[in-house]
Order: C-alpha cells, then sequence, then structure tokens
C-alpha cells in the first residue's frame, strides 16, 4: 500500500500541475511504474472538472461553462497531452523519414500542423459537448479523461520506445508493460465505463479498438515504435473517437438541437 501511495501521486506529479504530499518517494515509481496508473490520473482530472463544471453552469451559459471547464483541464494536466499532439501532428505532417520525423517531433517549436491540430481537436470537443444534452456533460468528461488515457498507455504493451539510446524526459516513463499492468488498465477502464449506458460502451470500445489498430500501424510504419508525444497525441485523438462515439449514440438529442 505504501509504494502504491507513492506511485499514485508520482504519476499526479508527473501527469499534472496537482499539488502532491512533500514526503513522495519518486524512486517506488521509477522505470515507468507509475505510468499504468495514468487511468487513474484521469479519474482525478475528470472529477475536478465536472466539479468546475456543476459550479459553472448554475452562473454561466452552458457554452462557456464547457470551455471554461476544458480550459481548466488543459491548465490543470498541463497541457502535456495537448503538447504531444501538436508535436506529433508536426512530425508526421513535416517529416518523410523516421529521421525527420523524431528531430521534427523533438523540435520546442510549434508548426503549422501542430497549430491546427489544437485548433480542430479544441473546437471539435467544444462543438460536440455542447450538442449533447447537458445531462450526460459529466459521465461523457469521465468517460473520455479515464479510457483515452487507459489505451494510450496500452500502446507500451505490445510496441517499443523509440528513443532508447536519446535524452528525453519521458524515456524514465517507458518500461515495457506487462500483463498484469495492462489487465489493471482494461478492468479499471470497464469499471470506470459502467456510469454509462451498455449501448455506449459497445459502440465505443470497437471503435477504440479499431482506431489502436490503425494508429500502431502507422506508427510502425512511420518510426517503427512510439514515443512520449504519440502517446498524448493517440489520447487526445481517442478522446474524439469517444465523444464522436457518444454523438452518434445521442443522435435524437442532437437532432433537436439543430431544428
Amino acid at each position: 500500500m505504501i509504494k502504491l501511495y507513492h506511485k499514485l501521486f508520482s504519476a499526479i506529479a508527473f501527469f499534472s500541475r496537482l499539488p502532491v504530499p512533500p514526503n513522495i518517494e519518486f524512486k517506488f515509481a521509477g522505470n515507468g511504474d507509475a505510468v499504468v496508473l495514468l487511468p487513474v490520473v484521469g479519474l482525478v482530472l475528470s472529477l475536478i472538472g465536472s466539479f468546475l463544471y456543476s459550479v459553472m453552469i448554475l452562473y454561466l451559459p452552458e457554452i462557456l461553462a464547457i470551455i471554461f471547464t476544458l480550459s481548466l483541464m488543459i491548465l490543470i494536466s498541463g497541457a502535456i497531452h495537448e503538447d504531444g499532439l501538436a508535436d506529433f501532428f508536426d512530425g508526421f505532417g513535416g517529416g518523410w523519414e523516421k529521421k525527420q520525423i523524431l528531430s521534427i517531433m523533438t523540435d520546442s517549436s510549434i508548426g503549422t500542423y501542430g497549430v491546427l491540430a489544437l485548433l480542430i481537436s479544441f473546437l471539435s470537443k467544444i462543438v460536440i459537448f455542447n450538442l449533447l444534452d447537458s445531462s450526460l456533460f459529466i459521465v461523457t468528461l469521465i468517460l473520455t479523461s479515464v479510457i483515452s488515457r487507459g489505451f494510450a498507455v496500452s500502446l507500451m504493451f505490445d510496441m517499443d520506445y523509440v528513443k532508447k539510446n536519446e535524452k528525453s524526459k519521458a524515456k524514465g516513463m517507458t518500461k515495457k508493460m506487462s500483463n498484469a499492468e495492462l489487465i489493471f488498465i482494461l478492468v479499471f477502464s470497464l469499471i470506470c465505463s459502467t456510469i454509462f449506458n451498455n449501448y455506449y460502451i459497445l459502440l465505443i470500445f470497437p471503435l477504440l479498438f479499431l482506431f489502436r489498430i490503425y494508429f500502431k500501424k502507422k506508427l510502425m510504419k512511420k518510426i517503427g515504435g512510439y514515443t512520449g508525444d504519440c502517446l498524448g497525441a493517440f489520447q487526445q485523438l481517442s478522446e474524439l473517437v469517444i465523444l464522436i462515439a457518444v454523438l452518434i449514440i445521442n443522435h435524437n438529442s442532437l437532432m433537436l438541437k439543430i431544428f
């Protein structure tokens, strides 16, 4: 239990800007052991976002409550996944070969592809959340935050980190995932998904598995593995996949808002 305590707060410290107890020993989360708890971090962030939304919706129009909630969640998370999304699209959009792609992705400046990816992603989330029935906001926010992170780190189970011989801030978090850790992630994601109607899950999980297959194939073809930026991009894109699936199932509410 003591080791789990340190792993959890190590994960929170790495994947967010939330304060953690001063006595945390990060050695318990060495070699990437804390990454398996990323879905738990997603749950914590989504609960904070849900609370913020519940307060703001009392005083603000729904669209503003959605914008401020999503914006504050980005700030609380440190925009770590959004940064990965921008770097990923800059690299894969502007690079042709593996060396060039990795070089662009490690560049601290942001390019056209990265800017467009961030704008399209953020605006799409705002639009979809606004089209959904307001009663679905909190459960959808929790679902996207947890499951997208679970699927993102699952790539560490059957893929290799491609920058093993280079210095990287994410290198220490890239240990090969064990069977037990993968099972934990899937079970935790499934448990959290029970807040939703089974009809939603029957569409969401198959779509995510298909997207995971496509994304992995793309990474293997271009760079032969994954980087931290690739995981961040996959997390952000998985959120959009989940939101689109929820929107498709909730089409009756969509039609009511349009007409």
